[in-house]
């Protein structure tokens, strides 16, 4: 299990509900952790539309898909708050609907790579629509292009 000291700073790539404007984004305490929003995209990933939510799969033959990496103090704490809100339980637990895996992003404002934490999806997608763009828009507006 990684640790970190209260105040180590840590990136997570987001690409649906928790991006800037998402309904989670506000989520308070996350709010008062998060340091910095960077635009970023990250390759080798399939973005799906699985209703009120995206969700992304790491696959080889995948393209870009595009959000941003949120810059965090206290990792620990958020990472504790956001496996509860990916349903994720930890490796191998067969009631996961994500997995938390350490990814590769690239800032799009020319500052290369950064490690970051990626939630990849890991549930069934009998019912998911793929998103060639690469961009989650929201609920309302990616049902709204699929009607």
């Amino acid at each position: 299990m990684v640790t970190f000291d209260d105040e180590q700073l840590g990136n997570v790539f987001v690409y649906g509900s928790l991006k800037r404007g998402e309904f989670l984004y506000f989520l308070e305490p996350l709010m008062d952790m998060r340091v910095e929003v960077l635009p970023a995209k990250v390759e080798a990933v399939v973005l799906y539309d699985l209703g009120e939510f995206p969700g992304v799969v790491i696959r080889a033959d995948g393209k870009m898909v595009w959000g941003e990496v949120h810059r965090f103090r206290s990792m620990e704490t958020v990472l504790e708050i956001l496996d509860e809100v990916e349903q994720y339980y930890g490796e191998r637990d067969p009631e996961n609907l994500y997995r938390r895996v350490d990814y590769k992003a690239e800032l799009l404002d020319g500052g290369g790579h950064v490690s970051c934490w990626l939630y990849e999806y890991v549930g069934p997608l009998d019912e998911a629509c793929l998103i060639k763009s690469g961009v989650w828009l929201g609920a309302e507006v990616q049902h709204n292009k699929r009607d």
